[in-house]
């Protein structure tokens, strides 16, 4: 396969990566408090906000782990 394929396809896997890593990073953070708060609704609300800058952040470096081996 020519480089450009594969600068291509690991392109558009990067793009596509992201939002999918930001929505999975949300439901690991909503599941990880429904877990310690006995399935609470309005806890689960309440703490899921409050962990959103951290999750960005997650979610950057695991797209950085993801674009190290280029």
């Amino acid at each position: 396969m020519p480089q450009t394929q594969t600068s291509l396809r690991r392109t558009w896997a990067i793009l596509i990566a992201g939002p999918l890593l930001f929505l999975a990073a949300i439901v690991v953070v909503a599941m990880y408090y429904g877990a310690v708060t006995g399935g609470d609704a309005q806890a689960i609300a309440d703490r899921t906000p409050q962990a959103m800058p951290i999750i960005p952040v997650a979610v950057q470096v695991l797209l950085l782990l993801l674009l190290a081996p280029t």
